[in-house]
């Protein structure tokens, strides 16, 4: 609370209170959903309220606040609405979309995500509604609307339980609160990335719904191609092997069953079974979930490092040990060999606090590097 106080000038309630009634004022600017589930969803315990706090936040009644953004509740509203619920979450130009649907699209699940005419397609597990320990299912889709600078998040059902939340994290996975004029000073400072911050603009470290996921996809991957780590994750999905608690039920047989070496079935099982809170993780220093996921058998540094970047898009942390960072750093740097891992890292610390996009921009340039020489 004092730190809030200090550096903000209010409370932590207060900031949640506003937080909560802007993202009500976007339901009901965007949406044609009616006022009692717009409250629901924002999180108010009662319309009244819901009521209250947007007049005291914005003078205004929420159906004058629908009146003014042209949103007239109509005989045929729920038809036009249907089950979904559209909301548009902006960003500063430029954008990588192609870049980030790209990566996206390189490790989709078989049967959970996908790709297609431009979008990216999932299936999120969200807290039940009625407040118990089950889960509920919904599908997202988001697609990008340049002339608009935002990404369109389609949610269904449009009565999706933790919709903030929903869109806090699809903000995350997309990164869309980066700075790119902040990043791109920092690393056009070094003249050797200044070409590359030009010609790959809008550069984002993407992030992950499912952070168990993308701990287990970093284990499996270990030394197999991304194609093979999805099939074996594919087997897993449709075996519902894909929570801790599942990942333990099915003991070794199961898993070796699904693709996995005994190592990985050791791995995985020392993952599922460590209890990481990663709700914590994401809010947590760098070194402090290195040092947790390190800490549990199988998982080092290299893998700790990645997990870090691409499951929780944090924009400083690099993996100088991986072997493409390197085979990147020789060709850009024009160098007679791949750069060892404590020379990359030292290499990496003018990028602060940047470097998990200098990263991103060392995989673009390989990946293009390596297509003109005719290897995928």
């Amino acid at each position: 609370t004092r730190l809030f106080v200090e550096q903000l000038g209010t409370t932590p309630g207060a900031v949640a209170r506003t937080q909560r009634a802007h993202f009500a004022r976007r339901l009901i600017d965007q949406t044609l959903l009616p006022m009692t589930e717009v409250a629901l969803l924002a999180g108010y315990q009662s319309v009244r309220r819901f009521n209250d706090a947007i007049r005291e936040s914005f003078a205004f009644s929420p159906s004058e606040l629908r009146r003014a953004a042209g949103m007239r509740k109509s005989a045929a509203a729920d038809e036009v609405e249907g089950p979904s619920i559209c909301l548009a979450l902006a960003y500063r130009p430029p954008y990588d979309w192609d870049g980030i649907l790209g990566y996206l699209a390189g490790r989709a699940i078989p049967g959970r995500e996908e790709v297609r005419e431009g979008s990216y397609r999932r299936l999120v597990e969200r807290p039940a509604a009625d407040g118990t320990t089950g889960t509920s299912t919904c599908r997202i889709e988001v697609r990008h609307l340049p002339e608009a600078c935002c990404l369109e998040l389609e949610v269904t059902p449009s009565t999706t339980p933790g919709l903030s939340e929903l869109v806090a994290e699809t903000r995350r996975v997309f990164d869309l609160d980066a700075d790119p004029g902040a990043i791109g000073e920092v690393l056009s400072a070094d003249r050797r990335l200044a070409p590359l911050v030009r010609d790959c603009p809008g550069q984002r470290v993407p992030g992950a719904y499912d952070p168990f996921e993308l701990a287990i996809r970093a284990i499996i991957g270990q030394q197999v191609s991304t194609a093979s780590a999805n099939a074996i994750w594919a087997r897993l999905e449709a075996e519902g092997m894909t929570t801790p608690d599942t990942v333990i039920a099915a003991g070794e047989d199961g898993l070796r069953a699904a693709g996995l070496s005994r190592q990985k079935i050791a791995y995985a099982q020392a993952l599922a079974a460590a209890g990481i809170d990663y709700v914590a993780l994401r809010v947590a220093p760098d070194t402090e979930v290195i040092a947790t996921l390190t800490a549990v058998k199988g998982i080092g540094v290299w893998t700790a490092e990645i997990y870090a970047m691409f499951a929780l898009g944090r924009a400083d942390v690099f993996a100088p040990g991986d072997l493409a960072l390197q085979e990147a750093a020789k060709l850009i740097f024009d160098l007679p060999e791949r750069p060892r891992e404590k020379a990359l890292r030292a290499m990496a610390d003018e990028w602060r606090p940047w470097r998990a996009v200098a990263a991103r921009l060392f995989f673009t340039y390989y990946r293009v590097a390596k297509g003109r020489e005719g290897v995928t």
